[in-house]
This record gives C-alpha cells, structure tokens and sequence, in this order.
C-alpha cells in the first residue's frame, strides 16, 4: 500500500470508538505469550504475508526503516535451522 493510500483511508474514530478499540487491543495483547518450542504445521502464505504487511508499517526514528524480513520456505520434510541472534542490522536469512 502507498503512502497516498494509507492517507485516503484514514478513519478518524470516536472517543467511544477509541475506547472500545484500545480495551479489545489490551486484551489481545495481555494473551501474548513468549513461545520456545513450535509446532510442526505450516503457516499458511498469506497469513506470513499479512504479517510481514503489518512488520513494514511500524514507525522507525527519521523514518529510516531499518529492518529487513527474510522468509524460508524449507523442503518437504526438512528442519529450518536454529535462529541464531545477530547484532542489530545483520540480516538472517533461511532459504
């Protein structure tokens, strides 16, 4: 999406609307959960999609952007490797 895009859909919102809004996303956030073990079953393209979508939006200070997203789509059967933590700023790729 553009810029112009996201300019021609902005949706100002009530004060109740904002309310109701911020409570519901509090209470999706308090669900979160920190996960070290993951299952076997695939996620499905468009939802990596929509989530990388929402990742590129984030605000970043003067608006440098620095992030980078790298998806692998492993062979049938085969084990994605370890994530290894990197300074801020290498890339991690698994392809």
């Amino acid at each position: 999406m553009t810029a112009d895009e996201l300019l021609h859909t902005y949706h100002a919102y009530t004060t109740d609307e904002m309310q109701q809004r911020a409570a519901e996303f509090f209470a999706e956030m308090k669900r979160r959960r920190t996960v070290r073990h993951f299952a076997e079953r695939a996620v499905p393209h468009e939802v990596i999609e929509n989530c990388l979508r929402t990742a590129a939006t984030a605000p970043s200070g003067a608006n440098r952007q620095p992030w980078h997203f790298d998806v692998g789509y492993p062979a049938a059967g085969a084990r994605m490797p370890p994530i290894t933590k990197k300074p801020f700023g290498e890339i991690v790729s698994f392809v």
